[in-house]
């Protein structure tokens, strides 16, 4: 746990960096990096009580954690790694924060190399 916050601060960091090179650039703002630190410390706690709850139950059961256990743990760490990010840019966009999402995100990537609405730009599957 002592180790999450610089951790995080590094690899925003390097969002940041990397995000130099590409299309899309992230805007170092006081709300987000304050929302992005609180949104993983939360995401650590409640994965922390999952996992235990999760391997304390296959253990009473008598299942091998390794083989039950585990994977429905890392399932659960990226949905709620995907869900948790998906809100806080849509509380970025909310607040009117420059991270936020904005447009769509078709229309920004150009049609011919999205997937919209169940078709490619051709009309086609």
């Amino acid at each position: 746990m002592n180790i999450l916050i610089p951790a995080h601060l590094v690899v925003f960091i390097l969002i940041l960096l990397g995000g130099l090179q590409f299309e899309y650039q992230l805007t170092p703002t006081l709300a987000f990096a304050l929302s992005y630190l609180s949104l993983v410390t939360v995401q650590l706690l409640l994965l922390l009580k999952i996992s235990s709850a999760a391997i304390f139950a296959a253990k009473k059961y008598g299942l091998d954690a390794d083989h039950s256990a585990l994977p429905m743990i890392t399932s659960v760490t990226s949905l709620l790694s995907t869900a948790a990010m998906t809100a806080l840019f849509a509380v970025m966009t909310a607040i009117g924060d420059p991270n936020g999402l904005h447009g769509n995100v078709a229309e920004n990537n150009g049609a011919s190399s999205s997937f919209v609405n169940g078709t490619t730009s051709t009309g086609q599957l």
